[in-house]
């Protein structure tokens, strides 16, 4: 990776010019080749150099293609060093953009999950003299814990998967429904027993309810709504995905070492091809891992992309023991394939890239 000090304008974008860009503190800008991003051409300068405005930077660089000022485009990194070199890429399908926002967004506001359900969980504790509703709330979303954020193997069974997803929050609506239609409309506190969304609307509730909140009471009300808000939008995707025929989407949270990761789903069904599953997932001692797998009667085929050789030789040397699962689930490992990508291969594909396809080519 190749890292440029740039030179940032605090003055507004429609102002710069060669006089009045003046220097201020040097910020740090990294690129890789093959990278594609969105950028806006702030000014032709001649000779191919453009100034671009991207990644919430400003800076100069080479392009080919035909641009305008004002106008923003999708770039490719074709080189990094001496200069930065840009390709001008063609428009990717309405599907393609849909759903490369989809994945770059929930990235972005999900990754902060982990943290504001723990400042939740651990202000709760250090909280007295909170009313039974909230407390009791608070405890049974501690037992939650366990059942939406994947702390390691050796406390999961196969079944966590579908604890996870029942207890995320994502389904409360329908589990609301159906219990209120089972109970006649008298489901009482059941409701929000076992569900992330529920225990946060309780809470939310209860502490809105009080005439008066200390210092304690409104930093749990503010982490509650931040929490739902995150279940609400992953929802709202979600629905986006499916009604353009994408597939569905699912973010797993994760604690590793103690650190907060992430796991994230894109799932799809073909009716010529089975299912297809892309994978990523961010852990500290493999760094980023992307898998796609596709599933067709009960054959598996597996495509790994690693960071580099040492964890992609990890990976090769635990193939058997991946076959070995699939075959204990009654699946046959078809063919598997492990490469090395720096780039994020998933988003490079979403984003229209070679073999954008979501069904794996091997």
């Amino acid at each position: 990776m190749i890292k440029y000090p740039i030179t940032v304008n605090k003055k507004a974008i429609g102002a710069i010019s060669s006089r009045n860009i003046t220097p201020h503190k040097p910020l740090i800008l990294s690129f890789q080749r093959g990278e594609r991003f969105t950028g806006l051409i702030l000014k032709i300068v001649g000779d191919g150099r453009v100034t671009v405005s991207a990644k919430g930077s400003i800076f100069s660089a080479k392009a080919h293609g035909a641009l305008a000022p004002g106008k923003t485009y999708q770039f490719l990194v074709s080189r990094t060093e001496p200069y930065i070199e840009l390709k001008v890429l063609p428009e990717a399908s309405a599907q393609a953009k849909s759903l490369f926002h989809i994945w770059a967004s929930t990235q972005t506001h999900r990754k902060g999950f982990v943290h504001v359900f723990q400042d939740l969980l651990r202000l709760g504790h250090a909280a007295k003299g909170l009313p039974k509703g909230i407390s009791g709330a608070l405890e049974e979303l501690a037992g939650l814990w366990p059942k939406i954020i994947y702390e390691g193997v050796g406390a999961k069974d196969a079944t966590w998967v579908s604890q996870c997803l029942m207890a995320s929050g994502l389904f409360w609506e329908n589990k609301l429904s159906r219990l209120a239609f089972s109970k006649g409309g008298k489901g009482g506190g059941q409701a929000y027993l076992g569900d992330l969304k529920g225990l946060l609307l309780r809470i939310i509730g209860e502490l809105e309810g009080v005439d008066r909140c200390g210092t304690e009471e409104v930093a749990i009300l503010e982490r509650a709504k931040r929490t739902l808000h995150l279940i609400e939008m992953h929802q709202a995707m979600n629905l986006e995905a499916l009604e353009k025929g994408m597939g569905w989407y699912w973010f797993i949270p994760l604690v590793d070492d103690g650190e907060s990761g992430e796991a994230q789903l894109l799932g799809k069904e073909y009716p010529d091809k089975g299912h297809t599953m892309w994978i990523t997932v961010r852990l500290s001692h493999l760094g980023q891992m992307q898998v796609i797998l596709s599933l067709k009667g009960r054959d598996v085929r597996a495509q790994f992309f690693m960071a580099d050789q040492k964890r992609a030789q990890l990976v090769t040397e635990n193939i058997q023991s991946f076959k070995q699962a699939l075959e204990h689930r009654g699946l046959s490992l078809e063919a598997v394939i492990c490469s090395v990508k720096e780039r994020d291969e998933m988003a490079y594909r979403l984003a229209g890239g070679q073999e954008a396809s979501l069904h794996m080519k091997v």
